[in-house]
């Protein structure tokens, strides 16, 4: 059965990490057993803020009209590549939510 993590990462751009401030990520892990070996293959779904070139910047979403994966919000990097930069499961703090069960239209649209 497959899992549903939330993770916290600090920000990165303008120093902000500095202050502690920080965005949540969710991300489906498709096989229960992946100890984080094939990490670059699980889903992501994180907040952003969105720009426009006229009025205030908002809160968005990246990750819900296209699936993006761990490798691809991190230069596409794999493997042994991926996890240095952004560590395993564990390191990231990351948490297994324990009441997901996932429904047959959440696999077909990120398994």
């Amino acid at each position: 059965m497959a899992k549903l993590r939330i993770e916290r990462g600090l920000i990165k751009e303008a120093g902000l990490w500095l202050i502690r401030a920080d965005h949540l990520s969710l991300v489906f892990q498709q096989d229960e057993f992946d100890n984080g070996r094939s990490q670059e293959i699980w889903r992501i779904v994180e907040g952003t803020r969105d720009t426009f070139a006229f009025g205030p910047a908002t809160v968005g979403v990246d990750g819900v009209n296209v699936p993006n994966t761990l490798s691809s919000e991190n230069q596409d990097l794999t493997g042994e590549a991926l996890q240095k930069v952004i560590g395993t499961p564990y390191h990231r703090g990351s948490t297994i939510l324990p009441s997901f069960s996932p429904s047959r239209s959440l696999k077909n649209r990120f398994g």
